[in-house]
This record gives C-alpha cells, structure tokens and sequence, in this order.
C-alpha cells in the first residue's frame, strides 16, 4: 500500500479495512490497473477511470 493511501485516510482510519478489501477485489479481477492518489478521491484506472473512492458529501437533488 502507498503512503500517500495511507495519508488519504489519516482522518478516517476506520475506512481503511473496507478501501483495502476493495482494492484487493479491483486488483485481483482487473488487470493493469493504475491507482491515482489526490486530495479529495482515490481513481481507480485501467483505460479510463472505472471507479474511486472519496469522503465527499452526497448532494440532494433540489426538487
């Protein structure tokens, strides 16, 4: 695991577990996968971004 995942999750550390069983799946199933570590998400890519993982709030449509 990178040091900057771990830095990802220096605020929620109890989310880890669960990000690293879901990598593990990722990374056992798809092949050439690239993992991009940012500020705000962690992207998932093989040609183009299939999935990510952040702690950005869920916005409600407005009705």
């Amino acid at each position: 695991m990178q040091d900057t995942v771990l830095q990802f999750f220096d605020r929620q550390m109890d989310a880890l577990p669960l990000y690293e069983k879901f990598e593990t799946c990722i990374m056992s199933r798809i092949p050439d996968v690239k993992i991009k570590v940012q500020k705000t998400q962690i992207s998932f890519y093989n040609r183009h971004m299939f999935a990510c993982v952040s702690f950005a709030k869920v916005r409600k449509k407005k009705e």
